[in-house]
């Protein structure tokens, strides 16, 4: 869509206007309702805390916790890795 604005740098997007986005490329945004993109420079170096609770019967709980360890472990690496 030629003419469509970007938000490279962040800033505020409308209901069904095109914009020009992307980490890893050139991607064309539409948005169903209003908000803003926040440029990496604006939205960087916050503290993200994250809990995880386990849930298992007392027999249970070493395997549940080692098994459950594990998950976590991948899904974080899998989101640092699309990070990048």
């Amino acid at each position: 869509v030629s003419g469509a604005p970007g938000r490279a740098t962040g800033g505020p997007v409308s209901p069904q206007r095109p914009y020009w986005v992307g980490e890893r490329g050139p991607e064309l945004f539409v948005p169903t309702s209003s908000g803003s993109v926040v440029a990496p420079q604006a939205g960087g170096g916050r503290d993200v805390r994250i809990a995880i609770s386990v849930q298992a019967g007392s027999g249970d709980a070493p395997r549940a916790l080692a098994q459950s360890s594990r998950q976590v472990a991948r899904a974080v690496k899998a989101a640092l890795v699309d990070l990048d």
